[in-house]
């Protein structure tokens, strides 16, 4: 495969790299969780605020992406029930 840079807007690109690896930022609070991600089809920054009791089912509902978190208590136990889904 040849090698593109990540701003590449190939068909190819969009449909396997971009599901996969679209990266999502995580922030834990102790109500609610801080979800930061980039919207593939406009470019724009989302955040989000999602309850804790939805957190997984917002994520079940997604493609598959990559996940960074804060290093913290609760991160332990997110990270492992959202790699069972």
């Amino acid at each position: 495969m040849p090698a593109y840079s990540w701003t590449a807007k190939e068909s190819w690109y969009k449909s396997e790299v971009d599901m996969l690896l679209t990266p999502v930022g995580i922030d834990i609070a102790k109500s609610v969780i801080q979800v930061h991600l980039m919207d593939a089809a406009t470019g724009r920054t989302v955040s989000k605020t999602v309850k804790r009791a939805s957190f997984l089912q917002y994520f079940a509902n997604r493609p598959p992406c990559l996940i960074g978190m804060e290093a913290c208590g609760g991160a332990q136990h997110w990270a492992r029930e959202l790699t069972k889904l």
